[in-house]
């Protein structure tokens, strides 16, 4: 059988594969267009109960999102792995991370920071799953046990449950 040899080519800290080293220098050239195209400008959001959130683009690597909690001005909570590929995507995921913590800090449910409608239907899943489980720990179940009961008794468990 024959192998295959792949070239690694590094071009102004952007690393190329390819078969040859032509295209591997190619694939280096192209990642660094892609990663110098397009805006580097991080964004900030505020959010209830005193939650900052910023998302921002890194060369190579995509973008990403950070939250800042209640009073805090050092300390990163909730950063994303990095290679989200888009910034309305990691406004998303940054939403998304905001509505569920609101769950547990405030009376609110989290719906109103959520822009996108198949967000705010996941989110209610998502809050219901959350009152099906207080409710089994409240009967004395085990966090594991509470947790896959409520997982079995709404068909499904959400990513984030």
């Amino acid at each position: 059988m024959k192998q295959h040899k792949t070239i690694s080519v590094d071009l102004y800290g952007m690393t190329g594969t390819g078969p040859t080293k032509a295209e591997a220098k190619q694939d280096a050239e192209r990642r660094l267009t892609a990663a110098m195209t397009g805006l580097y400008t991080p964004q900030i959001f505020r959010f209830p109960a005193g939650y900052i959130g910023v998302i921002a683009r890194e060369p190579g690597s995509g973008w990403q999102y950070a939250i800042l909690g209640p009073g805090d001005t050092t300390k990163r909570y909730g950063v994303s792995c990095s290679g989200i590929e888009s910034a309305d995507n990691a406004e998303r995921a940054l939403r998304q991370h905001i509505a569920q913590n609101l769950l547990f800090v405030t009376d609110e449910n989290g719906l109103e920071v959520l822009t996108n409608e198949t967000d705010r239907h996941n989110h209610k899943l998502y809050i219901a799953w959350q009152e099906y489980y207080k409710e089994l720990r409240a009967q004395g179940y085990s966090d594991t046990d509470a947790h896959r009961l409520a997982c079995e008794g709404r068909a499904m468990c959400p990513p984030a449950a």
